[in-house]
């Protein structure tokens, strides 16, 4: 089965929020600490840490 062609492939990460909806963000802004994360469906904003989850495109 191929993915989708709106997916995002490659190195990109997926986070989780609380609102139960994921969107993509680069490994950079993940990995840097004091950048908050605004989530695109509810307008929350988090720091990664602080993510409901983390999906690693490595770990898949």
């Amino acid at each position: 089965m191929q993915n989708a062609w709106w997916e995002k492939q490659g190195n990109t990460w997926w986070v989780k929020c609380n609102c139960t909806k994921s969107f993509p963000a680069s490994e950079q802004i993940i990995r840097h600490p004091t950048v908050k994360l605004r989530c695109p469906y509810c307008s929350a904003e988090f720091n990664a840490k602080d993510a409901v989850e983390l999906y690693d495109p490595l770990e898949t």
